[in-house]
């Protein structure tokens, strides 16, 4: 008799920390809202919302609601992806992954006090789509994502498309390529963010440099 009833308080004290640890459980899901140029993200646990975000880019427009510290599993509405991110006073912290639908890798962000340093994308076959880096990015418009260093390329791997605005480069640039590799177009920046003047020979297109 003592032993059922060691295991039955055995099973019991095994299905209410399970209970715990699902109550506990953060999610977010994503969703990008019909008319604007924002996504709005809402954080569970369970049944009951927590907080609720506007978000664009890479700022955070407006917040309701605390977000505790953990892991936040999250999913996208939208995009049909899903992940798992981690908060830390309210902000995103260290490395968050997306997968697509069938598990493949989608994403790598890594965050530091919610702001976002590096990031890469993949394609569905596993090639890489976008690298980007802010580490070293130039500050004049936050809001830009072609700051810092950053890739795109083709399904086939080829590069696409590149940029170097960064603190470290006095000038920076913005390169396009076609899928043969050809060079189509390229601009450079002065330290201010503002093209160079093009009689200075420093923009080309496709049909070569700039006569001065």
């Amino acid at each position: 008799m003592r032993n059922t009833s060691r295991i039955i308080l055995l099973i019991l004290s095994v299905v209410m920390t399970v209970d715990m640890a699902m109550a506990q459980e953060v999610v977010r899901k994503t969703r990008l809202v019909r008319g604007s140029d924002y996504y709005e993200d809402v954080f569970y646990s369970g049944n009951q919302e927590l907080a609720r975000q506007k978000t664009t880019g890479r700022k955070v427009l407006e917040q309701n609601g605390k977000i505790p510290d953990g892991n936040v599993k999250f999913i996208d509405e939208s995009e049909h992806t899903y992940g798992e991110e981690y908060y830390e006073d309210g902000k995103r912290q260290g490395l968050a992954r997306t997968y697509y639908e069938d598990a493949k890798p989608k994403m790598e962000s890594y965050y530091k006090e919610g702001n976002l340093l590096k990031s890469k994308e993949f394609y569905k076959n596993g090639n890489l789509r976008f690298e980007v880096s802010y580490e070293d990015a130039r500050d004049h418009n936050k809001e830009d994502s072609e700051v810092g260093i950053g890739k795109l390329y083709f399904s086939d791997g080829t590069l696409r498309y590149e940029w170097n605005l960064t603190k470290s480069l006095k000038t920076g640039f913005k390169k396009a390529y076609n899928q043969d590799g050809k060079l189509v177009y390229e601009v450079y920046y002065d330290a201010d963010g503002k093209s160079m003047p093009k009689d200075k020979g420093q923009v080309t297109q496709e049909n070569g440099p700039q006569k001065k």
